[in-house]
C-alpha cells in the first residue's frame, strides 16, 4: 500500500543560508510535525528490513533569483549551488534523526546514506527555476528560497 506522507515546504532561509537544522526550529509547528511523520516513517521502515516497508523522501532545494552584478551564467550557478547546499543540508538533518532514533531505539542505524536498506532519500536541486514569486519583494524572497520534501511510505498489503 503506498502512503503519501506529504509535500512539505521547509522555506525561510536568508540570503546564501543553507543550514536546516538552524531552519528547523523557526518553521511553523505544522510543517514541524509533518517533518516527525517522515522521519518516523522513516524509522519505522529501517528498524525492521525484513517487514516489507519502504520509505522514498525526496528532498528539492530551491533558491531566490540572485539580481546582483553577475553574469547570467554565474547567477544561475549561484542559484544552484545554494538550492543544492539546502537540499543536502535538510538531507543531512534527516539521517542523523533517524540514525539517533534507530540507536536509541535499540536498533543498529545504518552508517551512511549508501547503508540504508528500506530508506531512500534523494537530492534534487531546482536553483531559482521553481519560484514561489517570481518577482519577490524583499519579504517575499526567503519563501523562494526552500527545501521542498516529498515523501511516501510504501508498506506490504495485509
Amino acid at each position: 500500500m503506498k502512503v503519501d506522507l506529504g509535500d512539505i515546504p521547509c522555506a525561510g532561509y536568508g540570503d546564501h543560508q543553507f543550514d536546516f537544522p538552524a531552519l528547523h526550529p523557526e518553521l511553523p509547528q505544522e510543517v514541524r510535525d509533518l517533518l516527525e511523520v517522515v522521519i518516523e516513517s522513516a524509522v519505522t521502515a529501517e528498524s525492521d528490513p525484513e517487514a516489507g516497508r519502504f520509505c522514498s523522501i525526496v528532498l528539492a532545494g530551491h533558491s531566490d533569483r540572485n539580481d546582483s552584478g553577475l553574469s547570467p551564467e554565474q547567477r544561475r550557478a549561484d542559484e544552484l549551488e545554494a538550492s543544492t547546499l539546502r537540499a543536502e543540508s535538510a538531507r543531512a538533518f534527516l539521517f542523523d534523526q533517524l540514525f539517533t532514533r534507530l540507536q536509541s531505539g535499540g536498533f543498529l542505524p545504518p552508517v551512511d546514506l549508501a547503508s540504508m536498506r528500506n530508506v531512500d532519500m534523494n537530492v534534487v536541486s531546482c536553483g531559482s527555476a521553481d519560484l514561489n514569486h517570481p518577482t519577490p519583494s524583499n519579504e517575499q524572497r526567503p519563501q523562494n528560497r526552500r527545501v521542498q520534501i516529498s515523501a511516501t511510505m510504501f508498506t506490504p498489503e495485509l
